[in-house]
């Protein structure tokens, strides 16, 4: 009988992809984020999944919607359409905005180019999210969890089998932890 090692299984592998490739990617600069707001409508509408690349990988221009960083009281990350450039940096607007932002994006505060926007699917996510985080979490320390519980399930029964099912030799006895015959029982003394 020839023991099964632990492998990776087509049907683990169709888990575990997807995750990794979300990890590479976010590695690699890109985000997923959902606007709360209508300042991009009806462009990107409240609620719809918004993805950036990195800006190493493709440049801002006038009419890219961008996400960068701004710093007010707390940093932020907005969502805005690039209507000019200076040498300082980006001048942004909402699309639903009829003034555009009073401040200048610097380069090093964009953290993306949108390439791709889905309506509602933002909405889902948000409500999905808590159990995303359970299923990736669960699927990415199972093989871990696995081999930890093996491990300790195997050497319990080791320890059962070498203590309750070891037979002592007949022609040689040996006190183990399970023999009390060689003790002797002593009354405590009686004060009087």
């Amino acid at each position: 009988m020839t023991k099964e090692k632990n492998s990776l299984k087509p049907k683990h592998l169709f888990y575990i992809t997807p995750i990794l490739i979300l990890i590479i990617l976010y590695i690699m600069g890109f985000r997923i984020i959902v606007p709360l707001t209508d300042s991009m409508e009806p462009t990107i509408p409240r609620g719809s999944l918004a993805v950036t690349a990195p800006v190493w990988l493709v440049k801002p221009k006038i009419g890219d919607v961008i996400l960068y960083r701004i710093r007010i009281t707390n940093e932020y990350l907005v969502l805005h359409r690039v209507v000019g450039a200076t040498q300082e940096g980006y001048m942004t607007k909402g699309d639903n905005r009829v003034f555009r932002d009073p401040w200048t994006v610097r380069a090093k505060d964009i953290v993306g180019v949108a390439v791709l926007t889905v309506p509602i699917l933002g909405w889902l996510l948000l409500s999905a999210r808590p159990m995303l985080v359970f299923t990736a979490t669960a699927l990415l320390t199972y093989p871990i969890v696995k081999r930890i519980l093996t491990r300790i399930i195997f050497g319990f029964q080791r320890l059962y089998k070498e203590h309750h099912l070891h037979k002592p030799d007949n022609n040689k006895h040996e006190p183990d932890q399970y023999d009390h015959s060689h003790v002797v029982h002593r009354r405590p003394p009686i004060l009087e």
